[in-house]
């Protein structure tokens, strides 16, 4: 299936989701419903993102070792290297290195100063490690790590899938130029699912896991869609390639 078809499917089915969403929502009694299908670590969503991060992880392997393997230290392969630690320690924290899907419980140190009691970073409890009295204003921020983390795992995403390809359209710096972005229609997706998120959560009701889904779903679709374009290429020459496709190199998008 060509990556415009997996991208219409996630579309497809975040609307749904969606609407699944906003339905239940509008009866208070079927929150519960909700919450035990798709939230939580053993919800549908939940576990939809550990395997998504899967192929996202090796195909950023893929390319570093290709990039690697063509053109040895480049900007390509720094970059491909660094997303790959970045999608372990992702998928990592998803699935509390192993917790949810080996069945053991975390160290009781770990549940000690974790706010989920979890084998995992993003949870843990900031104003217990810090010593902070729970009658401070700051110990209900800090509780969890994640209130940090996840506004600055937000605004990562869209620096990566909207600031990346814009910066590369108006070739604000050469060194982009080695970055490969993926098509616009990806971007397009990652850029509604942001949209539909500051709408619907902060006016109607909670979507952050459908959110934090999309985004999973954005990883995945632009390592298929780089890997696809760039499998054939890493053995040219930069010239060549540029000479080859110039409309990629400009940010526009091929068909996949």
């Amino acid at each position: 299936m060509s990556t415009s078809n997996l991208t219409s499917l996630a579309w497809t089915l975040v609307v749904i989701i969606y609407a699944i969403r906003l339905v239940l929502g509008l009866d208070p009694a079927s929150e519960d419903v909700w919450s035990h299908l798709f939230r939580g670590e053993n919800g549908v969503l939940d576990r939809a993102e550990a395997v998504l991060w899967v192929p996202a992880i090796i195909l950023n392997i893929r390319l570093f070792l290709a990039a690697f393997k063509g053109r040895k230290v480049s900007v390509a392969s720094g970059w491909f290297l660094a997303m790959s630690l970045l999608l372990i320690v992702l998928f990592g924290e998803e699935v509390s290195w192993g917790e949810y899907v080996f069945g053991f419980a975390a160290p009781e140190v770990m549940q000690e100063v974790n706010a989920q009691h979890e084998l995992n970073f993003h949870t843990l409890n900031l104003s217990y490690l810090l010593g902070i009295p729970q009658d401070n204003s700051l110990y209900p921020f800090l509780s969890n790590f994640n209130h940090i983390l996840n506004p600055a795992f937000y605004l990562f995403c869209c620096l990566l899938f909207i600031g990346l390809p814009v910066a590369r359209r108006r070739a604000t710096w050469r060194v982009l130029e080695d970055i490969p972005v993926p098509r616009n229609d990806i971007v397009l997706f990652f850029s509604a699912n942001v949209a539909a998120y500051l709408v619907v959560d902060k006016l109607i009701i909670d979507v952050a896991e459908i959110f934090e889904f999309g985004i999973v779903t954005t990883f995945a679709l632009a390592a298929l869609d780089i890997y696809r374009e760039s499998r054939s290429t890493w053995q040219e020459e930069p010239s060549a390639r540029a000479a080859a496709n110039p409309a990629r190199l400009a940010g526009s998008p091929s068909h996949r």
